[in-house]
């Protein structure tokens, strides 16, 4: 009997965690500034998210990267730009480019960074890298992401840029 009440007390914790369900995040409105600061939470909360699972695509990693990107989109108060180079490496996989963009977004609200710039870029490319380097993350290199490895390794990710 104290091993079954163990084991649901123990188990019930983990099912919370993984019922988490991100479906409702489109009935959020966004369409000002002052919906896009009120969002933030949330936005983090995905952001938090997309980078504590592995690189695949379920429906919640896809609810929580249209709501990134929407956000992103509708915001007036940030200026966001990306790196080209890092762009070219992750374009071909949808989950490692969404991503990208919530590593995009959570360096600029994080930092309070309201315009684009080449270190919040470098800031967000670091955020990839580390996410990138777990193997848990499971993410697919491509030549191009081994070279953005290779000079952080080397200490030049920004010549990389």
């Amino acid at each position: 009997m104290q091993k079954t009440i163990f084991s649901i007390l123990f188990l019930l914790p983990i099912i919370c965690i993984s019922a988490q369900d991100y479906s409702r995040l489109m009935e959020i409105n966004l369409e000002d500034s002052t919906t896009c600061r009120k969002a933030e939470p949330k936005l983090i909360e995905c952001c938090d998210f997309l980078l504590s699972h592995p690189c695949i695509d379920t429906k919640n990693s896809i609810y929580c990267g249209d709501f990134i990107l929407n956000w992103m989109e509708l915001n007036p108060d940030y200026k966001f730009g990306i790196s080209e180079n890092m762009y070219t490496a992750v374009q071909n996989n949808n989950a490692l480019t969404t991503i990208y963009y919530a590593c995009i977004a959570k360096k600029h609200v994080d930092s309070h960074i309201y315009y684009d710039g080449f270190e919040i870029q470098l800031l967000a490319v670091k955020r990839l890298i580390e996410y990138i380097e777990k193997p848990e993350n499971e993410v697919k290199l491509n030549g191009k992401l081994k070279k953005f490895l290779a000079a952080k390794k080397t200490g030049d990710l920004r010549g990389a840029l």
